[in-house]
């Protein structure tokens, strides 16, 4: 595979022209994600119809991410292209009481580009909506009328993705505004039934959302990766019985991360211990521990990952585990007694590929007279969230941040090189 990406780099960097390899698309494809890590594919494109035909699926399976303002509307422009008739009479007909007709004309496109929509999430595609309509917005469009204008395209958008994604596989609801309705939709129980990730991240609880959980509990079997982050004060007993249900409605289960539990937690562990031979990931974040929970956490042999950040009632209970194959720990060593973190690094430091602290842990971890890294020899990785409790970290704070943690690790550790990181969203994450 390396070989092949090395050519292919390679001959996208060279200026005359070349006969390119034609090689079968699954590989090809393969070799484009690499080079999508470090590069935009859009030039590839235009190369030939052999190329075009293996860019686009990689370009669309999920385009809202990280989309710049610029391109929004035509993003948009192409996704309504694609809708039949009876969505583009509704979109026409809701949007009439706020904007001119829109005279789009469905036709024809190059592809059928929803096919590809592999991940969405709402926050994205809400802001790649709303910067859309901004744009169809004049002078004399009222401020109030947007936001349900952009509602109406949003749901419009939904109704084509039930129709026609059906390689939709990820599911990330972390909006702003109010879910649609989307149980409405034709064939919208058939596309959760594809679903193999759904994760809930601070989105307002509105009886939309309530009905789309409980819809998932009955209708997805096969999610493997499930990540619950909310406020605390979300998490009713209710709530915390769906997703209970859900967690059990499901046929295993590999991801698992939850957040915020100040209390009543135990339904969810006790849920989750069905999945135990098959759970890889468990990530727990400021939630309120117990000693039934601890114990059924210490059932989860198959764990590679394991995060423990800020979570109360962790007790000595926690050294009855056995992980053989953790490779993935993080910790926030301020927040729990000191003896529990280095015995629990201690006894797992020398599997470790990878360690996590917190940005508070600084002191601590590059102390002189502690030497919690030396437990952990065969580390290449070390992430650094970045908690704070009613507090917005910026991200210039950020920055700084990482290079005291840089400039430190190497000045103690000058024979090892660390690949130091922050960890992705780490605000949306932890902060509460």
């Amino acid at each position: 595979m390396r070989y092949f990406l090395n050519i292919i780099v390679g001959l996208l960097n060279r200026p005359e022209k070349v006969t390119l390899p034609t090689l079968p698309p699954e590989i090809m494809q393969q070799i484009l994600k690499y080079v999508q890590e470090t590069s935009s594919l859009h030039s590839s494109l235009l190369v030939n119809r052999y190329w075009c035909q293996n860019v686009v699926p990689l370009l669309w399976n999920n385009p809202f991410k990280q989309l710049p303002k610029r391109n929004s509307h035509r993003l948009i422009r192409t996704y309504l292209l694609c809708l039949n008739k009876e969505e583009n009479f509704l979109l026409d007909f809701n949007l009439k009481p706020y904007l001119n007709v829109m005279n789009l004309i469905p036709r024809r496109t190059l592809f059928e580009y929803p096919f590809f929509l592999n991940e969405i999430s709402f926050k994205d595609l809400e802001r790649v909506v709303s910067s859309t309509v901004l744009k169809w917005c004049d002078r004399e469009t009222k401020q109030e009328h947007k936001p349900i204008m952009a509602q109406i395209v949003i749901s419009i958008l939904f109704q084509l993705f039930t129709r026609m994604s059906t390689n939709l596989r990820s599911i990330i609801l972390n909006n702003d505004f109010d879910t649609p309705e989307l149980v409405a939709f034709t064939n919208f129980n058939i596309l959760l039934s594809q679903l193999r990730k759904l994760k809930v991240l601070f989105t307002p609880l509105s009886q939309n959302i309530i009905q789309l959980l409980d819809i998932i509990s009955s209708n997805c079997k096969d999610l493997r990766c499930l990540d619950f982050r909310l406020s605390s004060l979300n998490y009713t007993p209710e709530l915390i019985q769906l997703i209970s249900t859900i967690i059990k409605s499901q046929n295993y289960i590999n991801e698992f991360t939850i957040a915020n539990i100040s209390n009543g937690s135990d339904p969810i562990f006790s849920s989750l211990h069905s999945h135990k031979k098959s759970l890889k990931s468990l990530k727990i974040i400021h939630t309120q521990l117990t000693e039934p929970s601890i114990n059924i956490i210490n059932q989860f042999n198959k764990l590679h990952t394991l995060c423990l950040c800020f979570c109360g009632g962790l007790s000595i209970s926690i050294m009855k585990c056995n992980f053989p194959l953790l490779r993935n720990l993080h910790l926030s060593y301020l927040y729990y007694p000191s003896d529990i973190t280095t015995k629990i690094i201690e006894k797992y430091g020398k599997s470790l590929n990878q360690i996590g602290f917190n940005f508070t842990d600084f002191e601590v971890i590059t102390s002189n007279n502690n030497k919690i890294l030396s437990l952990c020899p065969n580390i290449t990785e070390l992430s650094v969230s970045f908690y704070a409790k009613q507090a917005n970290l910026d991200h210039d704070f950020v920055d700084n941040e990482m290079i005291k943690w840089h400039q430190k690790i190497d000045e103690l550790y000058t024979s090892r090189k660390l690949n130091i990181f922050s960890l992705d969203n780490s605000k949306e994450c932890y902060y509460y």
